[in-house]
């Protein structure tokens, strides 16, 4: 399970928990669950929605993982290794990782037309150390990045973005999967045992929940819900 503050005033405190399975915490104003593996007997939820997401067992060994695999991807992973791509991860997070992260992404955001991050909530996020990257380069030039969250036994996609000035978008649509394989490789030997790949939507995106499920994985359904305390336990109907 993870915990953080993402806002915090003089009369309103939120904070995210990731991965709650009945754990006793402190509660707060406002409090967001995400991909909670059970629902509380013991508060008021509201706002409940299933979460499914398409998960990789870690613990099988590297050759039935790789079996697994769509064959195209395999080829087309094969293919990136052979081109030269790179793998890379960034571990320990220092503040120049943040901002350029958060200028990247919001720049990507901005072409793609995505909601722009949360800056409050990402510098949280960061500051929980809890959060990593790994990317690809390519000829010295890092053209795909993964952001994650990550527990003693589950790592999740946040997002994915990619270099927006990189134009042969064969090689990065090759370098995207061996980034996934290589990630999935290197959570695997950090003793992680779920690699989740951030929710499958396969009505609001059919294309994105095919190309997760390609890499052989499981479904696995989950809860997101919001818990409020005094006044703010009211603010929804309120408002």
């Amino acid at each position: 399970m993870i915990r953080f503050i993402t806002k915090n005033s003089l009369f309103y405190k939120r904070q995210e928990i990731w991965f709650y399975n009945g754990e006793k915490i402190p509660l707060y104003s406002n409090n967001l669950f995400y991909q909670a593996k059970s629902l509380p007997d013991n508060f008021i939820i509201q706002d409940k929605n299933n979460f499914y997401t398409s998960c990789i067992d870690l613990t099988l060994n590297e050759d039935t993982l790789f079996k697994n695999i769509k064959d195209r991807f395999r080829t087309e992973i094969r293919r990136a290794e052979r081109e030269g791509c790179a793998f890379e991860y960034i571990e320990h997070l220092i503040h120049a990782d943040f901002l350029k992260y958060m200028y990247l992404y919001e720049k990507f955001s901005k072409v793609k037309k995505l909601f722009p991050p949360d800056r409050y909530r990402m510098k949280a996020l960061f500051e929980s150390n809890n959060f990593m990257f790994t990317k690809v380069k390519y000829a010295g030039k890092e053209i795909v990045t993964h952001t994650y969250i990550m527990d003693n036994e589950r790592v999740r996609l946040i997002n994915s973005y990619h270099d927006i000035a990189f134009t042969d978008n064969k090689l990065r649509g090759y370098s995207n999967k061996y980034l996934h394989w290589m990630d999935i490789l290197f959570f695997k030997s950090k003793g992680l045992s779920i690699y989740d790949f951030g929710g499958v939507n396969e009505e609001g995106y059919p294309g994105v929940a095919a190309f997760k499920k390609s890499f052989g994985g499981y479904e696995e359904q989950s809860f997101d819900f919001t818990v409020r305390k005094g006044i703010y336990k009211q603010f929804k109907h309120i408002y």
